[in-house]
């Protein structure tokens, strides 16, 4: 079973990925005028095809990168990492997706927030993947808000978005490999990819929860240990963040 594992994940890696990356390449040439000009609906349907080739390559890498998670074969560059300045730079790169749904951004940062020691690079990715999930599920026209708390020895930053609550029992599955709520949503699923934040942010001695409060909001609270010899991460449990108010 190992060895097919490795030669699926070989095939995805020089079979797949590939091949798709080409396409993507071949694709912003097209849409460059490489090749001459084009009129508007050839430049729409090569648009949406370089959309649907993106989305392909993203889900392999965010597959190749977990089995490199579960493989043990990622190795982090630690540093102090300003989680403030980091959270810019996320959404800062969704830009688009916040205007897509015409989403109002507001980040709130805390006046005595702390640095984490992390791998900036990861530790982006874990962010953007969550952010992202969050922006798919936000009603349109809201306000998404970013918020960060030191509760002392953690930093923790919620991402807040308005819309449609999710059930108890689909929160304790979210961060599953497999973990889908096609029956509730119209979306298909939540995908792989806050499998992979969450194996990001464990790797970095944290956590996440995510939740409902009372303002019809879902909140996803990452919770990172400060730079300090005696810090650690609190016990994730929601009701210890509701009844604590450790959350911001």
């Amino acid at each position: 079973m190992d060895d097919l594992q490795k030669y699926f994940m070989n095939i995805l890696n020089h079979d797949l990925k590939t091949p798709v990356l080409a396409q993507v390449r071949s694709l912003n040439m097209l849409l460059d005028g490489a090749f001459g000009s084009l009129n508007q609906e050839q430049t729409e349907m090569i648009r949406l095809t370089k959309d649907s080739c993106e989305t392909i390559l993203d889900m392999v890498y965010t597959t190749l990168m977990n089995y490199k998670f579960e493989q043990k074969e990622i190795r982090f560059n630690y540093e102090p990492l300003n989680v403030v300045a980091l959270v810019e730079g996320c959404c800062a790169d969704l830009k688009s997706s916040f205007k897509d749904k015409n989403l109002n951004v507001k980040i709130y940062p805390s006046k005595n927030i702390s640095l984490v020691k992390g791998d900036k690079m990861f530790f982006k990715l874990a962010i953007e993947n969550i952010i992202a999930n969050s922006i798919s599920y936000a009603y349109r026209d809201t306000t998404f808000c970013i918020k960060f708390k030191n509760t002392g020895l953690n930093t923790c930053i919620s991402v807040i978005h308005k819309g449609t609550q999710m059930p108890e029992e689909m929160l304790d599955c979210m961060f599953d490999y497999y973990a889908c709520n096609s029956s509730k949503n119209t979306k298909i699923g939540f995908g792989i990819k806050l499998y992979l934040a969450l194996q990001i942010i464990k790797a970095h001695g944290g956590g996440i929860v995510v939740r409902n409060n009372l303002y019809d909001e879902t909140v996803f609270d990452i919770i990172m240990p400060n730079c300090a010899e005696k810090s650690y991460v609190i016990k994730l449990d929601r009701d210890l963040l509701l009844n604590e108010n450790v959350s911001a």
